[in-house]
């Protein structure tokens, strides 16, 4: 045998080897594959729970603040009524003038009307008159409108309308 023999039966054992090797780095580098899969599938599923819990409180919050927004309409819908009646009852006192039997409403054709058949209307309209006069009163002698409230028995909604209406 000579070197060269020996240089041939060595270079093809060190090949049959390489061979070998790249056979088992194959299959650890298929099980590393493997477990980082795992490992990144199981990441994404608690991903996708803690997104799914994120989207059920976003729909929790959603429904109360929906909730809240009805309310608060339904309470703006009523003030708005009730501002509504007030502004008629305070036009209505504005344009009634009480000249012996001669009415006027709401700038219609004056009509005569007889003085006993008014008086329950005269004497609702000159309380509403008297309160208004004790509120526009009051704010020219320097109350707050919450003052004003407190000390008529009355909503300081209902302060505020008169005193807008009346400045």
């Amino acid at each position: 045998m000579t070197i060269y023999d020996g240089l041939t039966l060595s270079f093809i054992a060190v090949g049959i080897l390489f061979i070998v090797l790249s056979f088992l780095y194959d299959r650890t580098k298929k099980t590393l594959n493997q477990d980082e899969a795992a490992l990144d599938d199981e990441t994404f599923r608690k991903q996708i729970s803690i997104i799914n819990e994120k989207i059920v409180e976003m729909n929790e919050y959603h429904d109360y603040v929906q909730k809240e927004m009805e309310k608060k309409h339904k309470e703006l819908l009523f003030l708005y009524q009730m501002i509504s009646e007030k502004e008629k009852l305070v036009r209505q006192i504005q344009t009634t003038r009480f000249d012996d039997t001669l009415i006027r409403v709401d700038s219609k054709e004056p009509t005569r009307v007889k003085t006993e058949e008014k008086t329950e209307e005269k004497t609702l309209q000159a309380a509403s008159t008297n309160t208004n006069i004790k509120i526009l009163e009051m704010k020219h002698q320097g109350y707050q409108a919450a003052e004003i409230a407190k000390i008529l028995n009355i909503g300081q909604g209902e302060v505020q309308l008169v005193i807008n209406l009346f400045e």
